[in-house]
C-alpha cells in the first residue's frame, strides 16, 4: 500500500473550497480520490451525475478529486490528524 496526501474541490455557487486529506490504497490513487469525491455528499451516490469530471450533489454542489502526491510513511504518520484520513475500505 502506498501512502498519499490528495485534495477534495468543492464549489456551491461562488464559493470555492479545497480539502486536504490523506490516503493509503493500492489502487490507481486518482480513481481512489475520483471514489472519494464522489461520494463526498451521498454514500449512495453511483457516480451517473458526473458533469466534466464534477460529481453533482443535490444539484447545486459540485465536487471533484484534485492533485495528489505520494509520501512516504514516516511523513504520512507524521501529518497532523485533523486531516481526513481514508483507506481501500472507506470507499465501499
Amino acid at each position: 500500500m502506498k501512502h498519499y496526501i490528495g485534495q477534495i474541490e468543492t464549489r456551491n455557487g461562488d464559493y470555492q473550497d479545497t480539502c486536504t486529506i490523506r490516503f493509503v490504497t493500492d489502487k490507481d490513487p486518482e480513481e481512489f480520490l475520483d471514489t472519494i469525491a464522489m461520494r463526498w455528499y451521498d454514500d449512495e451516490n453511483d457516480g451517473a451525475d458526473k458533469i466534466d469530471d464534477w460529481y453533482w450533489h443535490n444539484g447545486e454542489v459540485v465536487v471533484r478529486g484534485g492533485a495528489w502526491e505520494t509520501v512516504d510513511a514516516k511523513t504520512y504518520e507524521a501529518m497532523p490528524y485533523f486531516l481526513t484520513k481514508f483507506k481501500d475500505g472507506d470507499t465501499k
